[in-house]
Formats: structure tokens, sequence, C-alpha cells
């Protein structure tokens, strides 16, 4: 069975989309919601891109601070490479700074 109050909705739904006016308004509050939940999204991809680079840099600087406790310890520069997967080139830096 259906819902009694659904024709009345009907009709007033009808009646008011035939004004103009209203249409509008209504078609202009929804590309408002549209926009306002398109900027959200674009928000939160922003923020968890920010995110993941923070992550890569803090994995770096704790990957540098490891392969100069290493060199500390007198491990040779080859076994730092493989340990932290640094290049020699960066491993020869660290070794001179």
């Amino acid at each position: 069975m259906g819902d009694p109050v659904m024709p009345g909705a009907v009709n007033v739904l009808e009646f008011l989309s035939q004004d103009r006016k209203i249409r509008q308004q209504d078609e202009d509050r929804q590309k408002g919601l549209r926009d306002l939940w398109s900027q959200r999204d674009t928000g939160r991809e922003e923020g968890r891109e920010e995110g993941r680079e923070e992550g890569r840099e803090e994995g770096r600087q704790n990957m540098l601070a490891t392969a100069r406790e290493l060199l500390a310890m007198g491990m040779p520069r080859e076994q730092v490479v493989r340990a932290t997967r640094l290049t020699m080139a960066e491993v020869e830096a660290l070794e001179r700074a």
C-alpha cells in the first residue's frame, strides 16, 4: 500500500516546480552543496598527501640517524648502505659531516 502523504507531497512539488524563481534557488542550493562537498573532499586528499610527505621525510631522517649510528659503531659503509638503503654518496656525506 502507498503512503497517504505522498500524493499531497507530489502535488506540492509539482506546484513549486512551476515557479522559475524557486527552481533557480533550488538549483543554486544544490550547486552550492556540490561545491562544498568537492572542497571538503579536495581538502581531505590534500591533507592525506601532506601526511604522506611528512611521513616519508620523517622516515628519511630516521634512516639518516640510523646510518650515523652504524658508522659511529664502525660498521663498513657497504653494510650501512645495505642496512639503510641509502646511496653510497649519502653514506659518504654522513661520514664527512
